[in-house]
């Protein structure tokens, strides 16, 4: 079940202050490949390594176009080629989401910017490059499969894998 608005906030801000948690946010444009992918992925890492009582993750996006949609079959295909369940309706960042996630991971460059311009000082601490963290791919963008063709979902994927191997590593070690 999906929660939005007052409900959503009073569930997150509960679980963000008990002292045993980390809050994660995944952020990309339009919240139907990427950073529902990202998410996905760094739950089954967090199920498998036995952390994910402690976590609470969630992605969104920047734009409105795909407010209230399902996450694209595209990228759910290439997901359960890897064993990952995305069940995810899009939704929008708010600035409301630099104070209830602790960590907050961009896509590429251009979310990264644009999530600092509406970050405070403080704020600004919290914002990686979703694959800061990575081995294989550490650093760089991950690149909108939306209309590169199949191959690039799975790409995505990939990357997803070493970017939330890498943000588990550094949470928990």
């Amino acid at each position: 079940m999906r929660m939005f608005g007052a409900a959503k906030n009073q569930l997150l801000s509960s679980f963000v202050y008990n002292m045993k948690s980390k809050a994660v946010l995944f952020v990309c444009m339009g919240n139907i490949c990427r950073s529902p992918a990202l998410a996905a992925v760094l739950q089954k890492l967090a199920v498998e390594k036995g952390v994910a009582d402690q976590l609470f993750i969630d992605s969104s996006g920047l734009t409105t176009y795909y407010i209230g949609k399902q996450a694209d079959h595209r990228i759910r295909a290439a997901a359960e080629k890897k064993e990952v369940a995305i069940d995810h309706i899009a939704q929008l960042f708010e600035p409301i989401d630099f104070q209830k996630f602790d960590y907050i991971f961009a896509v590429n460059h251009e979310v990264k910017d644009l999530l600092l311009e509406l970050a405070s000082d403080a704020e600004k601490t919290k914002i990686y490059l979703a694959t800061h963290y990575g081995k294989q791919h550490k650093d760089e963008e991950i690149p909108d499969p939306f209309y590169l063709g199949p191959h690039a979902f799975d790409s995505v994927m990939e990357m997803a894998f070493d970017a939330c191997q890498g943000i588990l590593n550094k949470l928990f070690h």
